[in-house]
């Protein structure tokens, strides 16, 4: 038990630790057991005064130690009575109604005897008339728990086979069906204990119910075993998996069981005590806060609810534990009087200790997980801002002016490990995990425990430093015990399809829709970033394109210089009688790796290459077109590069004398145009061509010397921030009219029928 501090939030009381007991063992009919019954009474005596030393130095802080027995005429009585002289509570799982199970114990020889005991009379036998009364006596000081539910046909086959003892179907077929009942009632009692304490003598074949069943059961529920050894009642020895049922287990002493039980009942470490003490005092919050709406909100938009939903509000109201008996837990209450025979006091405990702390740890949970799962929804979203604004300068602001979006973005990032450190510092997903598994734990425990069903300690998961919430669970379950009921068809009947079914409806529907609702989130979601994945790809090739559309400017007068050369080329092959070159008929491979080149260059912030009309020019003026030569002249530009004094000497030419071959070059690529218009015979009459050339002349020149820098007053953020480039835009802006020209001219030709065998510059002239 963990003692409050004063001031609770909550004003359900913690649970007091309690040690539970259970016993198992050998019938008096047993050779064994009767040859060695007063050194197995000694023994018995000795395991309990053992167990009692250890809680009693718990003090007060653990409830009487409760013993669960079937009452059978053996070992369970025996010890039973060792029980109450230590004043333990006892509590009896019967596998059968009190009055079956007392004339079944009571060993009736005849049938007179049996249906007298059955019905609460004195049989002519007194032997069996004694036992009747020392286990009615016994019974009348447990709390019992009555499967009575098919005594009408074991009292049928019991009776029966006491009188035709020759027959012996009725014996065979109350043999089958009373180990059926015994063996549930075992199944009740395992569930009910921490610990079982067995006396067997370790040969007795294991039938349905019998004792070595019921050790394989508690072993493979998780709970240990004392074995006392009925031929050697001295021999102890603890048993804690199935396994050792089967292998050489060494015998223990008393100090050995009593650590065993120490480490049951042992007050929980500190930390997990501090948690257990949190939880009873954590803030009640009334309802849910907006601020942590985010997953709720994101639930509404995508869970196809419609717009209403979506811009609802999504406070949700806490149910107070003191208010769910009139509440969400009133039909349950009502439904768990109404069963035939209900324990009402059972039923008034369920409601406080049970269903109010239910609604405790659901509030809790439920107001922590909206903290988390807020938090981790916000900072996904905050996320993609952050990562939005850090980058949303490129289209708006230059370089220089992107420190308020690199600030915003800094900003985010803050918030979000702000949001992070509180949420680990308040633990708010540690803490919804442990109240979540606390409510789970209450959620189904007031219909299970009316059936007589609690989970046993092995059923219940331990984390390494978190199972405050099993530990706790258990102890609360534990102090209600089992209810003092008649177990009847009318029972189960009513309890199966009022309770039970009604509950399990309730949670279908629940998880049901549940399911369908974040479905339909996930779907949207996923519908959502495939188009936001496809935005993104749009986005970054619109980029590219414009980056590449940079470049075009360059490629036509590449493509230009490209055309020059092999005029020039080709001029000097059959000056010399040689075949010529057609370097033009590269143009094609030219413009794609001059565009890629153009564009990889722009993506690293490189500046765009061509083959200058200069060097044209000077192969022009010089003749000579030699591959080693011009790669020799790239060599020494490398050189002069690096190299400041060689670039310093370069320097050193006199600027009349440079100039002077400025004029000189710069004129020559003006020729080498017209002397490639009058190669290609070019039709400067033609509309197409004039107008093509206009607006190269017009743009290009006129942009180039009319405005600083030769930069048109059209800015593009991040792409062109200082105007577009005029001649560049002339190769494009000439480009475009050409193919739009040359598209009207198609469909004029293709449309005009009348104008068939005439050239172009007839027909349009037509």
């Amino acid at each position: 038990m963990i003692s409050p501090p004063a001031g609770l939030a909550s004003s359900i009381a913690l649970p007091k630790s309690r040690l539970c007991v259970g016993i198992t063992g050998h019938r008096y009919s047993n050779p064994v057991f009767g040859r060695n019954h007063a050194a197995i009474e000694a023994a018995l005596g000795l395991v309990l005064d053992t167990i009692n030393s250890v809680v009693a130095r718990q003090g007060d802080a653990i409830a009487p130690t409760r013993l669960h027995s079937l009452l059978a005429h053996g070992t369970d009585l025996m010890a039973v009575e060792l029980a109450l002289h230590r004043g333990w509570e006892n509590a009896a799982p019967l596998p059968f109604g009190l009055a079956l199970n007392t004339a079944i114990n009571a060993h009736p020889e005849t049938y007179a005897d049996a249906l007298a005991i059955i019905a609460g009379e004195d049989p002519d036998c007194a032997e069996a008339g004694a036992r009747a009364d020392h286990i009615r006596s016994l019974a009348s000081q447990a709390l019992c728990f009555e499967l009575a539910e098919q005594d009408d046909a074991l009292t049928g086959l019991f009776l029966a086979a006491l009188q035709a003892p020759e027959d012996s179907s009725a014996a065979a077929s109350f043999a089958t069906l009373s180990s059926e009942r015994v063996a549930a009632a075992g199944r009740i009692m395992i569930e009910q204990s921490d610990i079982l304490v067995a006396v067997w003598d370790g040969v007795t074949p294991g039938a349905v119910g019998g004792t070595r069943h019921t050790i394989a059961a508690a072993l493979a529920h998780g709970a240990p075993v004392v074995w006392i050894d009925a031929r050697n009642p001295l021999d102890w020895r603890i048993l804690r998996t199935p396994e050792s049922l089967h292998a050489e287990v060494g015998t223990v002493s008393a100090e050995h069981i009593a650590v065993l039980v120490e480490d049951i009942v042992r007050p929980a470490t500190p930390d997990q005590a501090e948690r257990v003490i949190r939880f009873h005092t954590e803030h009640w919050h009334t309802r849910s806060h907006r601020q942590f709406h985010a997953y709720r909100r994101i639930e509404a938009i995508f869970g196809g609810g419609g717009i209403r939903r979506a811009v609802s509000s999504l406070v949700q109201k806490y149910e107070r534990p003191e208010d769910i008996a009139q509440g969400s837990g009133a039909p349950l209450l009502k439904t768990a009087r109404g069963l035939a025979g209900s324990d009402q006091a059972f039923v008034g405990r369920i409601e406080t200790q049970v269903l109010q702390r239910f609604a405790w740890a659901d509030g809790l949970s439920t107001y922590l997980s909206d903290a988390y799962r807020g938090g981790m929804v916000t900072n996904f979203l905050l996320s993609a801002f952050a990562i939005i604004g850090g980058v949303s300068y490129l289209p708006f602001a230059s370089p220089d002016s992107k420190w308020p979006y690199a600030l915003f973005e800094f900003l985010l990032l803050v918030a979000i490990l702000g949001i992070t450190a509180i949420g680990r510092k308040r633990r708010w997903h540690g803490r919804w995990f442990e109240t979540r598994r606390v409510a789970e734990y209450f959620r189904h425990a007031p219909i299970l425990l009316l059936l007589g069903v609690a989970r046993s300690p092995g059923r219940w998961p331990r984390g390494s430093d978190t199972q405050w919430p099993e530990n706790y669970a258990r102890l609360a379950l534990r102090e209600l015990g089992l209810p003092r009921i008649v177990v009847t068809q009318a029972y189960l009947r009513t309890a199966f399809e009022d309770l039970l079914g009604h509950h399990a409806k309730l949670q279908r529907v629940y998880h049901s829709d549940k399911a369908k609702r974040l479905t339909t989130v996930h779907h949207n979601l996923d519908r959502m970033s495939e188009i936001l994945f496809s935005l993104a790809v749009a986005a970054v090739a619109t980029y590219l394109g414009l980056v590449a559309g940079s470049a075009l400017g360059l490629i036509p007068e590449s493509t230009a210089h490209l055309y020059q050369m092999s005029l020039y080329v080709d001029r000097l092959a059959d000056e010399q009688g040689r075949e010529r070159y057609h370097l033009d008929r590269y143009v094609g491979s030219n413009l794609v790796y001059d565009g890629v080149g153009d564009v990889i260059h722009g993506l690293f912030g490189a500046t765009a290459g061509t083959n200058y009309g200069e060097n044209n020019s000077l192969m022009a003026i010089t003749r000579n077109y030699s591959g080693p030569a011009l790669m020799a002249a790239g060599a020494i530009c490398i050189v002069l590069a690096f190299i400041g004094k060689l670039s310093a000497f370069v320097g050193t030419i006199p600027v009349f004398v440079s100039g002077g071959l400025a004029l000189y070059l710069f004129g020559v690529i003006g020729m080498q145009g017209i002397a490639l218009m009058q190669e290609n015979k070019v039709n400067l009459f033609d509309p197409l061509q004039l107008a093509v050339g206009a607006v190269i002349m017009v743009i290009g020149i006129g942009g180039n010397i009319g405005y600083e820098g030769g930069f048109l007053p059209i800015k593009i953020p991040g792409i062109f921030p200082n105007g577009l480039p005029a001649i560049a835009t002339a190769a494009v802006v000439g480009i475009v009219v050409h193919l739009v020209f040359s598209a009207l001219r198609s469909g004029q030709v293709a449309a005009g029928t009348a104008t068939q065998g005439l050239d172009h510059e007839d027909a349009v002239l037509r």
